[in-house]
């Protein structure tokens, strides 16, 4: 698996190198790491750097004392039994180059971004699962949060600007799979458009907030485009004036296909709807749609995460993209409640040290992961390409030679 290989050659370039830390540390975390055993023991060596243990400050080139290892060893095996010394040299084995630690780092980081953005997906898509069944849709805006705000500050870490993007054609080919809607969600839709063909008064407010796209049924999307299309050109509502204005706009099938049929307008738009109940089932409406989305566009995220073909960015910019129907409909949702509609869900913010997802300050990231060579000035010769060097035992120091 090549995410666990680069996991072991960041661990083995910092045991051959200890100074590679410093162009990982700040913003490669032990919990970017998949593997319980490699996270403590990056954890150990971190904190063997910051207490300047035996080996920690050891330059490039320069033998590291064999303590830097068997003290790490020691001490990641307090809470991961499985570190062994025998695996630690593995991993040192397994380095192709200790200089090149920070590109080693990316491909963990970028294991990691793709990682959490997968279980923040999921967790949203379990919510209005949950809200779809319950009538609910709370916990589908708590995690809608904190999804958003997660997305951000991956994008901050990962040192990209995290801008909406919209996905290829090709990605977008795959349909999401939303909650499952029931009868009653289908009868619900039925009856406001009743409502709303019984008093038309009804759609002066509703208009603002309620959209096509919030019905389930392309049908009775249509003929809420009818509906309001008649009421802003101020002509008189009814079953026999919506079904004119479906067969004007082409809604109207020949035969009894798959397209609105007259008989299907005159049955839904029957009288005997409820003028004065017209607001709260469309107010029903928004919040069901709104739980709906959330659900596609978590299952459409979650299919994105699972393509390790995409970088970093581009996941979270389509990722971000996908949201925003989202982020409408919640506003939407929050006008028809009557309060102030400029609000988006409210990302709860995340503590950067918090497990399993990296900070959010760290915008340093982008330069340490991908460094380039410092061009040659004149008069200086290239680096060298030497093998990496070898972790030397106490008693082997001494016959190395000085470099004249």
């Amino acid at each position: 698996m090549p995410l666990i290989r680069a996991e072991q050659a960041v661990l083995g370039a910092v045991l051959l190198e200890p100074r590679q830390l410093e162009s990982l540390d700040g913003w490669l975390r032990p919990t970017h790491f998949l593997h319980h055993d490699h996270a403590t023991l990056y954890q150990v060596l971190l904190d063997a750097r910051a207490q300047q243990r035996p080996g920690a400050l050891t330059a490039p080139g320069e033998p590291v004392p064999l303590e830097w290892v068997t003290d790490a060893v020691t001490r990641a095996r307090r809470t991961a039994p499985g570190v062994t010394t025998a695996r630690v040299f593995g991993f040192v084995s397994s380095c192709p180059h200790p200089r090149h630690a920070p590109l080693y780092g990316r491909m963990v980081l970028e294991g990691a971004i793709h990682r959490k953005v997968t279980e923040h997906a999921t967790r949203l898509h379990r919510a209005a699962l949950s809200d779809t069944a319950n009538a609910d849709h709370r916990d589908t805006g708590h995690h809608l949060g904190v999804l958003t705000g997660a997305l951000k500050d991956l994008a901050k870490v990962w040192g990209t600007d995290p801008r909406p993007t919209p996905p290829p054609a090709e990605l977008t080919a795959r349909p999401a799979t939303p909650p499952p809607t029931g009868p009653e969600q289908l009868a619900d839709e039925e009856w406001l458009l009743a409502c709303l063909t019984a008093d038309p008064t009804g759609l002066d407010g509703i208009e603002n907030w309620l959209a096509p796209e919030d019905f389930v049924e392309v049908d009775h999307q249509r003929i809420y485009r009818c509906l309001t299309a008649l009421h802003h050109r101020g002509e008189p509502i009814d079953q026999l004036t919506v079904l004119w204005e479906a067969q004007r706009r082409g809604y109207l099938s020949e035969d009894a296909g798959p397209g609105l049929t007259g008989d299907r307008v005159l049955r839904v738009c029957a009288v005997g709807g409820v003028a004065t109940s017209a607001a709260y089932h469309g107010r029903q409406q928004v919040r069901t749609a709104f739980v709906r989305n959330a659900g596609r566009a978590a299952g459409w995220i979650r299919h994105l995460a699972t393509e390790h073909t995409l970088p970093p960015g581009q996941l979270i910019g389509y990722s971000l993209h996908t949201l925003l129907p989202v982020e409408d409909t919640f506003r939407r949702w929050r006008t028809a409640g009557g309060e102030p509609p400029d609000r988006s869900p409210t990302p709860s913010r995340v503590d950067p040290g918090a497990p399993g997802l990296p900070g959010s300050d760290l915008t340093a990231a982008a330069r340490a992961r991908s460094p380039h060579p410092r061009p040659a000035t004149a008069g200086s010769s290239p680096e060298p390409t030497a093998p990496p060097p070898s972790i030397a035992a106490p008693e082997h120091r001494s016959r190395r030679t000085a470099s004249p």
